[in-house]
């Protein structure tokens, strides 16, 4: 058309991305292999101060209170009753209030109370480690460590303080789960060190089942400090009836052995005697009944126990639940070989060398007539 030549080209062209992409980086191979080491050097170290993750779970099972099955007919007391959703929900709320996290932080071991100071967020821990080696490094702290230990005496750390952080990692790390239709409680630790985890949720477990223990001791304690009660009153009644009988027999100098039965004569005397003996069977017949009710609550209330069954026991895991570290060294792999060739290919377009008959047409416009052959 109109003298020129219109050359058809190829959708993809592979001579021309060859020339174009691949001689330069095959030209600046050792800059792109650089950037690859380096990479691969820098994430490896910031890989190495991110801490691996350990999880631990623990499955229970949580039946009605005592409250709740006292006040229904007993049908199988060998089944056990699983708990209405509204308890199970209440409890995996009890779980995760402040006052039992304060109780289970009072009973952990001091190193793993330690642990909970570790920050488990990755960006974290890469920037505390980047400064304490930086502070190793540089020797900041032998410059700083005077400063430090002086400011450290008269500024003492807060316990308080220390034990708030510490009760927000805890909260922050374990995790509650319920399902209330099956009265089921997932409660899971995570923590650095894979002994620490269980320990956590076995801790959990402990005051969790210490509360619901009392809890169910308490309805009872009720009742038996109702009984106690009426017992004593019966008794002061038997006490009472007893020494007005015995203020009768004196009086009237009537002997043990005589009882109301064998008459004494006198109508009137009669009927007080018999009054008063009727008040003393009564006032023992009351008194023996509820110093049964007592003596049987007392029996309930040493064999009662909590109303969680704990169906799968926390364990140590054998391995890290999750790491970054792969994923970090691989983005640092990555990374570096791409940034490598980023460069190269952008130096490569400042310069805009002529690689293939395309940058000449581009450039001038005008038809190619012929090829210099290579030799």
């Amino acid at each position: 058309m109109n003298g020129q030549t219109e050359a058809k080209q190829s959708p993809l062209d592979i001579s021309y991305l060859t020339a174009k992409y691949l001689m330069p980086i095959l030209e600046r191979k050792w800059l792109i292999i650089a950037f690859f080491i380096s990479g691969s050097i820098v994430s490896f170290i910031l890989s190495s101060f991110i801490k691996p993750e350990f999880y631990s779970i623990a499955s229970l099972l949580v039946q009605e209170p005592r409250s709740k099955i006292s006040s229904k007919t007993e049908t199988n007391p060998m089944v056990p009753r699983t708990a209405d959703e509204t308890y199970v929900l209440s409890e995996a709320e009890a779980l995760r209030s402040v006052p039992l996290v304060t109780e289970v932080l009072k009973i952990l071991p001091e190193k793993v109370k330690e642990e909970l100071d570790i920050n488990l967020d990755p960006y974290q821990q890469i920037v505390n480690g980047l400064k304490s080696a930086a502070k190793k490094w540089l020797g900041l702290n032998w410059l700083t460590s005077s400063d430090t230990q002086e400011v450290g005496k008269s500024v003492p750390a807060n316990p308080g303080d220390i034990d708030k952080e510490r009760i927000g990692a805890l909260q922050n790390r374990v995790i509650i789960k319920s399902k209330s239709k099956n009265a089921m409680l997932w409660i899971t630790a995570t923590s650095t060190n894979k002994y620490a985890a269980p320990i956590i949720v076995a801790s959990y477990i402990s005051v969790w089942m210490a509360r619901n223990l009392e809890d169910n001791k308490r309805s009872i304690q009720v009742e038996k400090k109702f009984a106690l009660e009426q017992r004593d009153t019966a008794r002061n009644h038997l006490n009472e009836a007893a020494k007005k009988l015995m203020d009768f027999r004196n009086h009237y100098e009537i002997p043990t052995y005589v009882t109301p039965k064998e008459g004494l004569g006198d109508m009137e005397l009669q009927s007080d005697f018999e009054r008063l003996q009727g008040q003393v069977k009564g006032a023992t017949e009351r008194f023996e009944y509820l110093d049964q009710i007592v003596l049987k609550l007392q029996m309930e209330e040493s064999g009662i126990a909590e109303n969680i069954k704990l169906l799968d026991s926390p364990t140590s895991p054998g391995a890290p639940s999750k790491t970054l570290k792969p994923e970090i060294l691989l983005i640092g792999i990555l990374g570096g070989l791409g940034v490598g060739i980023g460069i190269v290919l952008g130096l490569d377009f400042l310069k805009s060398p002529i690689r293939h008959e395309k940058d000449i047409t581009i450039a001038v416009d005008v038809p190619i007539f012929g090829h210099i052959p290579k030799i």
